[in-house]
């Protein structure tokens, strides 16, 4: 009974949330781009930087990783390296100085402002590593949360691509989810056991060369694959409607 009342008290939280944002969606909803990312989960924009331009920033995160007086976040297997606020380090690595992918950062959250900062990563492979994000999860379970990913190098199923769970942030499929695989919709993280329950006719793997940009809405269920050779570098802008998360605020430069 109390498991239910929990279920019960976070399906009302997500519908209370949707119908708060009807009108905020609705600048979104009339751009092509951003309808594919709220109808799908995410929406892929090809060569929106140069290979030129995505090779001299790879050079400068190597740089900034070595650098002893820069933050930088490591998993447990020191796979999976992070610079958070890099744009404060390296202003041309900047995503959010492009007022265009600004102004529809701001369109998919409902907001005319936001806060946040730009990532630098490099993930390389390390035998049991498990990808950037360290496994399947949602960022958040109930309220959206986009992001901007650029991939700075070439990316292919072998080299940790973005997997995503097609739809998974949408309410219904939220719910479904739910009602059918038991996966609570204020479940963040999915164990290996759990993942088997997704239905992997709708996991797509987004295999693609250095300058493509990915938008999606990270509500949804998704996660880097585990690299099995090479390097991957990535910029990741995260945003949020308010202050940066207070957990988050002491890895930032």
């Amino acid at each position: 009974m109390l498991n239910f009342f929990s279920n019960f008290q976070s399906v009302k939280r997500l519908f209370r949330y949707e119908v708060k944002r009807i009108k905020m969606r609705i600048p979104a909803y009339t751009d092509a781009l951003l309808r594919e990312v709220l109808v799908n989960g995410y929406a892929v924009v090809p060569n929106y930087w140069s290979r030129e331009r995505c090779e001299i920033s790879c050079g400068n995160i190597d740089r900034l990783i070595a650098d002893p007086s820069v933050k930088v976040w490591t998993d447990k297997y020191h796979a999976d390296q992070r610079v958070m606020g890099v744009e404060n380090l390296q202003p041309d690595l900047d995503l959010m100085s492009n007022s265009l992918l600004s102004l529809r950062l701001k369109n998919l959250f409902g907001t005319s402002s936001l806060s946040g900062f730009n990532m630098a990563s490099k993930i390389s492979f390390v035998p049991n590593n498990l990808g950037s994000g360290q496994g399947w999860h949602r960022d958040v379970a109930v309220s959206y949360q986009f992001k901007a990913i650029l991939y700075l190098s070439d990316v292919d199923t072998h080299s940790g691509p973005f997997q995503y769970y097609n739809k998974s942030g949408n309410c219904l499929a939220m719910l479904n989810l739910e009602r059918k695989e038991k996966l609570p919709i204020d479940q963040n993280r999915f164990t290996e056991k759990e993942a088997k329950l997704f239905d992997q006719r709708c996991i797509t793997e987004i295999c693609a060369p250095a300058g493509t940009l990915i938008l999606a809405n990270t509500r949804g269920i998704h996660r880097g694959k585990p690299i099995s050779s090479g390097n991957r570098y990535a910029l990741t802008s995260y945003q949020w409607p308010h202050a940066i998360p207070n957990h988050i605020q002491p890895y930032v430069n």
